[in-house]
């Protein structure tokens, strides 16, 4: 039996950001994307993502995958897990709680995304990309797309929410599962600093690089992701 990757998605994103990854692991594990477009928390997050997996036999791998706030989501569910969870990976994400510098910022870009939420989109797609993405058009009017399909409203909303995370430190510490943090070079959205430190934090955790890619990593290099995933998975498979 494959086991199950089931992909978060982060702030923004629905499940076309997983798209390429979720092509490309199907020779090793069957996929599953959460929803997290509705809710107001990401304790809710965690609850409807459980439902997609808490029916799956008690033998199966399960592996759960966040992206950026998707992250958060994992770390809420392994913190309170509702069934056993063989893996984790933490993509372009953290464990740590806000600065009182990033809660600023969040408030700051609550209040343009309500003024002008298109322009807004339009910096986030470049902000979160790697410079030698901005030249693939098809890349960007992807990202950019989904950004707005979401919409201001949605995202001012997970942005509420995320504010609002609790820390999982101490519950993350005591997990005795693999971890991968897989992050990209060039990530100003979650720095590079932030996954180093979840990776000397968490046992069991692996670092892995994503070169040519910002913070949008799945779109970015989806392949480069895949074989961190797929290293992930052998781990897994290699368990009891």
């Amino acid at each position: 039996m494959k086991p199950l990757l089931l992909l978060i998605p982060g702030m923004l994103n629905d499940h076309r950001v997983w798209a390429d990854v979720a092509e490309l692991v199907k020779p090793f594990s069957d996929t599953r994307v959460a929803q997290v477009l509705t809710q107001s928390s990401i304790s809710e997050m965690a609850q409807d993502s459980w439902q997609l997996v808490i029916d799956e036999p008690a033998n199966r791998k399960i592996v759960i995958v966040g992206f950026s706030m998707g992250g958060y989501v994992a770390c809420e569910m392994l913190a309170n897990p509702m069934r056993r969870v063989n893996g984790w990976a933490l993509i372009d994400s953290s464990i740590q709680l806000d600065s009182p510098e990033a809660s600023v910022a969040r408030e700051k870009t609550i209040t343009v995304m309500q003024s002008n939420f298109p322009k807004m989109a339009q910096n986030i797609a470049k902000y979160g990309t790697h410079p030698q993405s901005h030249g693939n058009q098809a890349l960007m009017q992807s990202i950019l797309q989904i950004l707005l399909d979401v919409g201001g409203p949605t995202a001012i909303r997970q942005l509420q929410a995320i504010a609002q995370r609790k820390d999982y430190i101490d519950a993350l510490k005591a997990l005795s599962i693999p971890l991968h943090v897989i992050c990209g070079v060039e990530d100003k959205t979650t720095p590079p600093a932030l996954s180093e430190f979840s990776a000397r934090t968490l046992p069991q955790a692996e670092l892995f690089w994503i070169d040519e890619a910002g913070h949008m990593t799945p779109q970015e290099n989806p392949t480069a992701v895949t074989h961190a995933l797929k290293r992930l998975v052998s781990k897994v498979m290699n368990q009891p």
